[in-house]
């Protein structure tokens, strides 16, 4: 409905330029179904306009690109990106030879997160002042008051001489911090300046760091389904050149 796109919608200039629609991470049109239902305008709920497109563009093809569309979301993005039937399916394997998974308990009985201890190297075993001895690592939790916890319980358990060097060493992303800031921690990230990047589901999708090393999942939660933990596990060597490590860590029942 905005006049911009009411106007562009009408450009013949536009219209004979335009050769398609791409929609990558196609399968969020039905995980963000919960926030459109409660009627909030978001950028989310919007997603699920996209199939009004082919309304004002009947002449160009449509594409949706995702890595996690089991059947029933399958179902759901054809009825919502208004795909005709039969039309084409490219499926490929999502398996990565080069991460390893693994799924480890939370005993408890090493005090607060003491079980991501090995994420930071004990005192004087190769280590660097800058922390460059420290594998680029993200910790994925769904609480944004736990990633708070684990950046500061993993800050605190730094070498004197790698915070003193490099105090950025251990950031955080999530929604609990501005847009800005949040755009300054995965600069810091990217650029290998922090070694430990805690996050939530905002830094979860569309990101490629390609030497990120080790990948943690901190607890199983409602918001952490097979699909949400594949997207996340797949932040690890994006660069096919690199060996990395993915944790699922779990509070046996």
């Amino acid at each position: 409905n905005h006049p911009m796109f009411q106007q562009l919608s009408k450009s013949k200039i536009f219209q004979k330029r335009l050769l398609g629609f791409v929609i990558d991470e196609v399968h969020l049109c039905h995980q963000w179904l919960a926030i459109l239902t409660l009627n909030r305008r978001t950028f989310r709920a919007d997603y699920m306009g996209l199939g009004l497109l082919r309304i004002f563009f009947t002449h160009v093809p449509f594409m949706g690109l995702s890595a996690t569309v089991p059947l029933h979301v399958r179902g759901f993005i054809h009825t919502v990106l208004r795909f005709p039937k039969g039309c084409p399916l490219i499926q490929r394997s999502v398996n990565r030879e080069n991460v390893f998974i693994m799924v480890r308990p939370i005993w408890g009985n090493m005090g607060p997160f003491g079980e991501l201890s090995f994420l930071i190297p004990i005192q004087g075993q190769n280590m660097s002042s800058s922390g460059e001895s420290i594998p680029k690592t993200m910790v994925f939790t769904d609480g944004l008051k736990e990633a708070c916890k684990i950046t500061t319980a993993l800050a605190k358990r730094l070498p004197k001489k790698i915070y003193e060097e490099n105090p950025e060493a251990v950031l955080e992303y999530t929604t609990a911090i501005t847009p800005e800031k949040r755009a300054y921690n995965l600069e810091r990230f990217i650029e290998g300046t922090t070694r430990i990047m805690v996050c939530t589901e905002a830094c979860g999708m569309g990101l490629d760091v390609p030497d990120v090393q080790r990948v943690i999942q901190w607890r199983v939660s409602h918001r952490c389904n097979l699909s949400s933990l594949c997207q996340r596990f797949g932040r690890a060597a994006r660069r096919p050149d690199i060996q990395a490590l993915a944790i699922l860590f779990y509070t046996p029942s």
